[in-house]
């Protein structure tokens, strides 16, 4: 049997693999498909179930749901009031995203999920400042979310 630190590694090095065809498929359609995005979740979930049951750890679990939940909440709302420019496939990601970073703890959370607006904000001013994009040009904003969970994860 793996140690869980080996299994939870698999599960995030899986996780991100899948993230970067997400990121392209994201950055050439502007879409976050279902077909990717639902199994991902599921993957993420039954691997943390796992994990909990490895580790006989229900708090890192419970804080985890929690994280998944508040910030697909936190998503929702953004898209609510976003006028349709923040993406219902943005809203499903940030479901397992939560649930990943927040397994490792309320940092990791706080930090992927800041970075992933830090990022996509500067990515977008440079847009702007090179004259690539205006302010109606649609940017994807799943690589983003993506990213900024891969590097909150390796800085906490």
């Amino acid at each position: 049997m793996l140690p869980a630190d080996v299994f939870l590694l698999i599960t995030q090095t899986t996780f991100f693999c899948v993230s970067a065809r997400l990121i392209y498929v994201d950055v050439m359609e502007h879409r976050l498909p279902n077909i990717m995005v639902l199994p991902l979740t599921a993957g993420v979930v039954i691997a943390l179930l796992i994990l909990s049951l490895a580790t006989a750890d229900l708090g890192a679990l419970v804080r985890s749901v929690a994280g998944g939940i508040a910030l697909g909440g936190f998503y929702l709302l953004l898209r609510a009031g976003s006028r349709g420019a923040l993406g219902g496939g943005d809203v499903k990601l940030a479901i397992p995203l939560g649930l990943l970073l927040a397994w490792d703890g309320w940092a990791a959370l706080v930090v992927g999920a800041g970075l992933a607006f830090v990022l996509g904000g500067i990515a977008s001013v440079v847009l702007l400042l090179a004259r690539l994009a205006t302010r109606g040009t649609h940017i994807a904003f799943g690589p983003w979310m993506l990213i900024g969970a891969c590097l909150g994860l390796a800085l906490t």
